[in-house]
C-alpha cells in the first residue's frame, strides 16, 4: 500500500466521519428548535393561566375591582380608563 493510497483511504474515512458528524448536528439542531417551541407553549400557557379569570365568582370578584378602580382613580389618560371599561366588558359578557 502507498503513502497515497493510505492518504486516500484516511480522508474517504474522514468525509464519511464528517458526514456522520453533520447528521448528528443536525438532529441537535432540531431537537433544540423542538425544545423552544415546547419552551414557548409552555411560556405562553403559564401567562394565559395566570391571566384567566375562570370561575363566575372569580369574574364577578374581578368586575367588581375593576369598578372600583374607576370610580376611585383619577387617569392620567383616557387610554387607562378605556382599558378599564373594555376589560369589565369583556368580563361582564363572560358571565351567564
Amino acid at each position: 500500500m502507498t503513502y497515497r493510497e493510505v492518504l486516500s483511504s484516511k480522508v474517504t474515512e474522514m468525509k464519511v466521519f464528517n458526514e456522520q458528524k453533520k447528521a448528528l448536528n443536525n438532529n441537535v439542531k432540531k431537537v433544540n428548535e423542538d425544545l423552544d417551541v415546547l419552551e414557548n407553549e409552555k411560556r405562553n400557557l403559564f401567562k394565559s393561566l395566570s391571566q384567566d379569570v375562570d370561575t363566575e365568582d372569580k369574574i364577578n370578584d374581578t368586575i367588581r375591582t375593576l369598578e372600583f378602580k374607576l370610580k376611585n382613580t383619577t387617569f392620567k389618560s383616557s387610554n387607562e380608563e378605556n382599558k378599564i371599561i373594555k376589560e369589565m366588558q369583556n368580563l361582564k359578557n363572560l358571565v351567564p
